[in-house]
Order: C-alpha cells, then structure tokens, then sequence
C-alpha cells in the first residue's frame, strides 16, 4: 500500500478502514460537496484505486439527521424522551461512558408542514437520485 505521502506498508493482507472517508460527501438539500466528517479531506483516491483493482466499492447510507440549533426551539411544546438507563455501546470494547446523556424531545408536525414537505419532495436528496445505497 502507498498512502498520498509517498509512504509504503508491504504486508501479505491489508484491512482497510475507511469510515465514511471513502468517496465522503455532505449533502445538505441541493449542496453537495465531497467530504469526510467535520469537513476533513474524503478518500477520493483510495476510492478510485481500489476500483481500478476490481474491487466492488458500496455506499452505506448513514441517514444523519439535519442538526437544529436548540436556542431556535420552544422546547415547552416538545415532551421530553430520556435517553436509556443502561445505553448500550457500538464497540463491545466500551464499558462505560462519563459522557452526559442528553434527551430527545417528541415533536408533532401539522397538516400544512405535510403540505410543504410534498409540495418539494422532488428536491430532497433521498428522492432525487443524488442519495443512492443500502441503509436505514
């Protein structure tokens, strides 16, 4: 394997773990932009490489909620749904997180968001065709 900086791995068997790096996009409505998280460069080319070794490359898709800044919400109107007692872990190497758990807040919609929602259903990424892959 040579990586972009010219450094070499020689192994009989590489295991490759890419995230969401390999061939990286935000999409955020019509904006679509080549990335990995938090803006960091995707891997563009090590998606191309392995394609033109013959190697089947699929996109996963993530389905990341759009993010809502908390100070925008009225949080009187929302019903609180705490996080679980026991939360289970991605890894089973984690036993433990001293990380806070924040609520999730139940919101109900009305008949004329429904309406705006359809009414530009055509736009939105999963409908267009510029979403494309196995997911949630």
């Amino acid at each position: 394997v040579e990586t972009k900086s010219g450094a070499r791995y020689m192994a009989k068997a590489v295991v490759i773990t890419t995230g969401t790096y390999l061939r990286g996009r935000i999409i955020m409505g019509e904006l679509v932009y080549e990335s990995g998280p938090h803006n960091q460069q995707p891997s563009v080319k090590l998606s191309a490489s392995l394609k033109e070794h013959g190697l089947d490359l699929v996109r996963f898709k993530t389905g990341t909620p759009p993010r809502v800044h908390g100070e925008t919400i009225d949080f009187s109107k929302t019903e609180i749904q705490p996080g679980d007692d026991n939360p289970k872990f991605f890894s089973y190497e984690t036993k433990h997180s001293d990380n806070e758990q924040l609520p999730c807040w139940l919101t109900y919609t009305s008949e004329q968001t429904h309406q705006v929602i359809n009414a530009n259903l055509h736009r939105a990424p999963m409908y267009s065709g510029v979403i494309e892959g196995t997911g949630p």
